[in-house]
């Protein structure tokens, strides 16, 4: 039987003990894709936020919040199993919270360091975020698992195809993806969903809903499978 690692959702980055920083990942399109995995016969591990869309088909379902647990699921799972693809769907946040400054009028009172378990006051006038670059988890997943297929995503907003294609194939490259899938934000409402299947070469397949991107990903990754026999 094979078995695919699919990430989804949104991560969420903690400012204090009840606020966080997440993004607008709904994690629909990886929940598509575990099902039609799973439907075929695949074991899906899914990895998700706690707010990501789950799949209806039975999965081994790990929950996380933020980059950090990301890493140190995917660490745990990589080192226990062999995945035969890896769909790393997941918005993970580009940046985390490294400390926060407080300030009373023009006057800066403090700067506190970020602690997941305190609750900062809301007496302040004005509170500062100093965020710091996350660690790029889509980097970490090769170097585990060397042999694996992964599937990169790639979002842009607002630009050309031929730059958000550049874009991907940069990413491609850079992360060793089998292929990625590349998305504008302006493209996605809903179910319809434009996101084009990108390669070395270029366009490899364009979809306009969420089931038929889900279902074009995991026929690319089964077809990969057939050319490494």
């Amino acid at each position: 039987m094979k078995r695919i690692l699919i990430t989804a959702g949104a991560t969420s980055e903690p400012i204090d003990a009840v606020r966080s920083i997440t993004n607008n990942a709904t994690g629909k399109l990886g929940s598509y894709i575990a099902d039609f995995a799973v439907t075929q016969g695949i074991e899906v591990h899914y990895v998700s936020g706690a707010n990501a869309c789950q799949p209806s088909q039975p999965v081994k379902h790990y929950v996380t919040t933020g980059v950090d647990s990301v890493l140190g699921v995917l660490d745990q799972l990589m080192s226990r199993y062999h995945y035969d693809a890896i769909i790393h769907s997941m918005a993970i946040s580009d940046y985390r919270v490294a400390a926060t400054a407080q300030y009373q009028g023009s006057n800066l009172t403090e700067i506190v360091a970020k602690d997941a378990h305190q609750k900062l006051p809301s007496s302040n006038d004005h509170l500062a975020i100093l965020l710091e670059p996350s660690p790029k988890v889509i980097g970490y997943i090769k170097k585990k698992q060397p042999e694996t297929h992964l599937v990169g995503f790639k979002l842009l907003s607002q630009v050309s195809v031929d730059t958000l294609v550049r874009v991907a194939q940069n990413l491609m490259i850079k992360n060793d993806c089998s292929f990625v899938v590349a998305n504008d934000a302006t493209d996605i409402s809903g179910d319809l969903h434009r996101g084009y299947i990108v390669d070395e070469k270029g366009i490899m397949k364009q979809y306009e809903t969420k089931e038929t991107l889900a279902q074009g990903i995991l026929q690319e990754v089964q077809n990969l499978w057939i050319k490494k026999q």
